[in-house]
């Protein structure tokens, strides 16, 4: 026997009746609404076309229901353009928001499909039939593209996210290493800083021992040449030749003396400058300079 497909009207008719919906106390409840639905070309959510209210208490013509609907249906499937669109007409009873009874209806080219109609469009060996097969298989493999690409993007964008993440903690990563090099180098150049500060001032200390040894004793214990030539290069390391001059015009340096005392200035401040440029290539061999076995 060939299948029998129920029209709008037919199943209008049994939704505005329906004795198998019933409330918790087991009353039979009246059907409230009829609303027609659009599915998406994906298959994938749906959008309202019209929806009939129906209020408790009146007495409903099921073709006249049907002929709305089926107008608002058509009306819509036109504005979408030729080809196949499917639609859902749902019937909601007891003011419910859900819908307890869904008819399934098709367009081709903005017209409702039903009844003999409809079974002409599955597939019959006609031009129909090959019609609907080929919008068939259209719609099919336009579902298997939305999904391979659905999942390709979401595939391609997980793997982005976890290569940022990757990313991220990498730079942050090189981010503090940086830092600590840096922090450590800075370290480094204070100590050295203080370490050729302190060999400096210690040196100087020591050329004066012999000349303040000799002043607090009143005896020459060191030899006055060496007293003599440590002060005088303690003098010459904070006096610049250009200074002399000034001394020799207030008398402090006999003019006689002037070209002797620039060139024992500059003496000691290029044995100076050599000896820090020494001391900064090698590093002290105990940070301690009482414990220094270098001699500093």
């Amino acid at each position: 026997m060939a299948r029998q497909f129920k029209s709008l009207e037919v199943w209008i008719g049994e939704a505005l009746s329906d004795p198998d919906k019933l409330d918790a106390l087991g009353d039979v409840k009246p059907c409230t609404a009829i609303a027609a639905l659009h599915v998406a070309g994906n298959g994938v959510g749906t959008k309202e076309v019209h929806a009939v209210p129906l209020p408790p208490g009146k007495t409903y013509n099921p073709r006249t229901i049907a002929n709305k609907i089926k107008d608002k249906i058509e009306a819509f499937a036109q504005d979408l353009g030729n080809g196949s669109h499917q639609f859902l007409v749902h019937a909601f009873y007891g003011g419910e928001q859900q819908a307890s009874a869904t008819h399934p209806l098709r367009t081709i080219d903005g017209q409702l499909i039903a009844g003999d109609d409809w079974a002409r469009v599955a597939e019959q060996p006609n031009e129909k039939g090959l019609l609907a097969q080929m919008m068939r298989h259209l719609e099919h493999k336009d579902e298997v593209i939305m999904q391979l690409f659905r999942g390709t993007v979401g595939q391609w964008s997980e793997e982005r996210h976890k290569l940022q993440a990757e990313v991220n903690e990498a730079y942050q990563i090189v981010r503090e290493v940086v830092m600590q090099r840096d922090n450590q180098q800075h370290a480094m150049a204070m100590e050295q800083q203080k370490y050729a500060r302190e060999t400096q001032e210690r040196k100087a200390l020591m050329g004066m021992v012999p000349a303040i040894a000799n002043g607090l004793t009143g005896k020459e214990i060191f030899p006055k040449a060496n007293a003599d030539t440590a002060m005088l290069d303690a003098m010459c390391k904070n006096v610049s030749p250009d200074q002399v001059d000034g001394l020799v015009a207030m008398g402090i340096i006999p003019k006689e003396m002037h070209g002797a005392v620039v060139a024992r200035i500059i003496e000691v401040q290029q044995r100076e400058a050599q000896e820090r440029a020494e001391l900064a290539r090698m590093p002290p061999a105990n940070r301690d300079g009482a414990a220094d076995v270098q001699g500093n």
